[in-house]
C-alpha cells in the first residue's frame, strides 16, 4: 500500500498531478485547490490513498493527513465514491464541513457538488456519530467543537490556515488576527502560501 509520495510534478491537471519518483510515474487524483497550490517542475509531497478495486488500482492525494482521514470517511458513506469525496473536499473547508455534519445542515451540504438533498442526508446519518466520536484535532479541527463558519470572514484559506497555526501552538485569536493581515496585504493561491507567510512575518 503507498501511504505517501515524493517527486517532482511533472503533469498538471485541475483534478490530477503526475509524478515523477526516482523515475518512476504516478497520476494521482487531487483537489482542485491542491492542484492549484503545484508548480509544474518542483518537488512536491503528498499523502495518499491507495484505491484498489478489481477492475482499477488509483492513488488520491492530500495535503495533509487530516484531509485523507476525511477523504476515507466520506468514502465509507453509501454512494460516495472516490472522485465524489474529493468534489466534497474540494467544495468545502474541513472546519465548514465539521459543522454542517454536528448540525444536521443539510442546505448547506447540498451547496456541495455533486450533493443532492438525499445525499446530504445520508451524509448526516452516516457520519454524524463517526465524527463525533473522533478527536477533533485527527481531523484538522483545533476544538472539542469547530468554529462555526461565521466567525470567521469567508475568504477560502482563512479557516484551514488560522487552524494550521492553531496546531502549531499559537493561541486561537492570534492566529485568527494573524491570518487576516496576511490575506489583506496581498493575493495567495493556496492555504500553504498563506500559512508560510504567516510564519515568514512571526520570525524574529
Amino acid at each position: 500500500m503507498i501511504v505517501f509520495l515524493r517527486g517532482i510534478v511533472r503533469h498538471l491537471s485541475s483534478a490530477s498531478a503526475d509524478l515523477d519518483v526516482s523515475g518512476v510515474g504516478y497520476r494521482v487524483f487531487i483537489t482542485e485547490p491542491h492542484a492549484k497550490s503545484l508548480i509544474s517542475g518542483e518537488e512536491t509531497f503528498v499523502y495518499t490513498y491507495h484505491h484498489v478495486r478489481e477492475d482499477t488500482v488509483q492513488l488520491f492525494g492530500f495535503e495533509s493527513e487530516s484531509l485523507r482521514d476525511w477523504f476515507e470517511l466520506l468514502i465509507g458513506v453509501s454512494g460516495i465514491g472516490p472522485k465524489g469525496a474529493l468534489q466534497i473536499l474540494s467544495g468545502a473547508s474541513v472546519n465548514e464541513f465539521a459543522v454542517a455534519i454536528q448540525e444536521e445542515d443539510v442546505d448547506t451540504l447540498c451547496k456541495l457538488p455533486g450533493i443532492g438533498k438525499k445525499t446530504a442526508q445520508r451524509l448526516v446519518v452516516e457520519l454524524k456519530e463517526k465524527v463525533g466520536k473522533l478527536e477533533w484535532s485527527k481531523l484538522g479541527v483545533n476544538q472539542t467543537k469547530p468554529m462555526r463558519p461565521t466567525q470567521l470572514k469567508q475568504h477560502p484559506f482563512e479557516e484551514d490556515a488560522a487552524a494550521a497555526l492553531v496546531s502549531l501552538g499559537y493561541p486561537e485569536k492570534f492566529a485568527i488576527e494573524k491570518v487576516k493581515a496576511v490575506l489583506s496585504q496581498g493575493r495567495y493561491e493556496s492555504v500553504t502560501e498563506v500559512i508560510r507567510a504567516a510564519l515568514q512575518q512571526l520570525v524574529p
